[in-house]
């Protein structure tokens, strides 16, 4: 089990922690609303409080 939560952690901070970061809009505050496949960012499609929300929990959650 020891392992499996050494990976788990490797992954979250190797990977999705940075994939969220890179989606923070530092112009307009919160967080982008939308990337494609390829990982354009639309920096004009709309912010949703949900998505937002969840976004801050996680960086709260994990960062705390």
């Amino acid at each position: 089990m020891e392992k499996i939560a050494q990976e788990m952690y490797k992954e979250l901070k190797d990977r999705i922690f940075p994939f969220w970061s890179k989606l923070k809009d530092e112009e307009n505050g919160g967080f982008y609303g939308y990337v494609d496949y390829d990982l354009n960012i639309d920096k004009k499609a709309l912010k949703g409080s949900i998505l937002n929300s969840r976004i801050l929990w996680f960086f709260q959650h994990f960062t705390a």
